[in-house]
């Protein structure tokens, strides 16, 4: 079944979340949920660990639909140490519109445009 179809998002091990991909790629609804959630380039296919570029996980400690969030965040952490983690005390999902003040300045910082 795809986590799509469920009223809540689970937190899904890298393997099952790829296999759901690739079952959802062949979905019409899948793919337009995913192309207006991530345009062109939804279609991942690399390791976290390769990753070269700077790279900041964000998200709420309350978000109603990961409740694991920061646990899984820190499982990609593992993976490549440059990642950078950053997880609100208050808001839900998604946590740039429920903390978007925090969330800009926080932005600022990671890119130094302050």
């Amino acid at each position: 079944m795809s986590h799509l179809s469920t009223p809540y998002i689970q937190i899904l091990s890298t393997r099952q979340f790829i296999e759901t991909l690739e079952k959802d790629k062949k979905k019409f609804m899948a793919k337009l949920f995913w192309f207006i959630c991530h345009g062109f380039g939804w279609n991942f296919h690399k390791p976290i660990a390769n990753l070269k570029v700077p790279c900041l996980l964000a998200g709420s400690k309350k978000d109603e639909y990961c409740s694991l969030l920061e646990d899984k965040y820190q499982e990609l952490k593992d993976q490549n140490n440059s990642l950078q983690i950053h997880m609100f005390e208050e808001g839900n999902h998604p946590a740039i519109l429920s903390n978007k003040k925090a969330f800009f300045d926080l932005i600022q910082d990671f890119l130094k445009i302050k």
